[in-house]
């Protein structure tokens, strides 16, 4: 699934920067879903809790962690919330096109779906389908019908 292998690089990349700009190793970083998509594609609490273990601001911790993080091709923009989460947003107009390629897409539609990645305008509700197709499994031909 595609959403596991940017979820895979961004935990070894927060680990990193985690360990490089704070001082301390985290092994347990969740990226999960916010509960509304509007609120961005992943989130994590790990430069928080590193934070509150080391008693320092969680918004200027999570500040120096995102500042200069080097995200993956299929991620826009990371963003230090006041609470010390940090929070991921997607490229979601090339997230399905990749997606839809990753499942053999069909050539003949390629040019439609191709605008989708310049665009990179993917409402929330197509979003959670495209997301929807990515851990079900589900077949090209379904992520192009949400763009018809």
């Amino acid at each position: 699934m595609l959403v596991e292998e940017i979820v895979d690089q961004l935990t070894e990349t927060l680990q990193s920067r985690v360990l490089a700009i704070h001082g301390q190793p985290v092994g347990d970083v969740r990226l999960e879903d916010p509960p509304d998509a509007r609120d961005g594609d992943l989130v994590t609490d790990v430069v928080a809790r590193v934070a509150a273990l080391l008693k320092r601001d969680p918004h200027a911790a999570a500040d120096s962690v995102a500042s200069g993080f080097p995200l993956p091709q299929l991620v826009k923009s990371v963003t230090a919330e006041a609470n010390g989460d940090l929070t991921f947003r997607f490229r979601r107009g090339a997230f399905a096109f990749e997606l839809w390629r990753r499942m053999g897409g069909d050539a003949a539609d390629e040019h439609a779906l191709a605008r989708l990645t310049i665009e990179d305008k993917v409402d929330d509700a197509r979003w959670r389908a495209v997301r929807r197709n990515d851990t079900s499994g589900g077949d090209a031909q379904a992520i192009v019908e949400l763009f018809r």
